[in-house]
């Protein structure tokens, strides 16, 4: 369940104070980049945007990079088969 919390500048929890000063808290803080890409096992290759309906990727690699880092964080997600109706 959601609920509004206070943050001081540095992003640190802040006891009390009003509604209106509420902001949400950031699940990642200091994020330069995300970027999601699909891999497509017909193509043997990455893919930036999954396009097709019809089929999934086998896994997704998810790279988030942080601020003052180069190299990203990353990780592998492997897309579940759909299991096949009517047998």
């Amino acid at each position: 369940r959601s609920r509004q919390v206070l943050l001081d500048t540095d992003g640190g929890l802040v006891q009390g104070g009003s509604d209106k000063d509420a902001t949400w808290v950031p699940l990642l803080q200091r994020v330069s980049a995300m970027r999601i890409r699909y891999w497509d096992s017909r193509l043997g290759q990455l893919l930036d945007s999954w396009r097709d309906p019809t089929a999934k990727p086998a896994f997704i690699i998810l790279s988030i990079t942080r601020e003052g880092e180069d190299v990203p964080y990353e990780a592998v997600l492997r897309v579940p088969v759909s299991a096949v109706q009517g047998s």
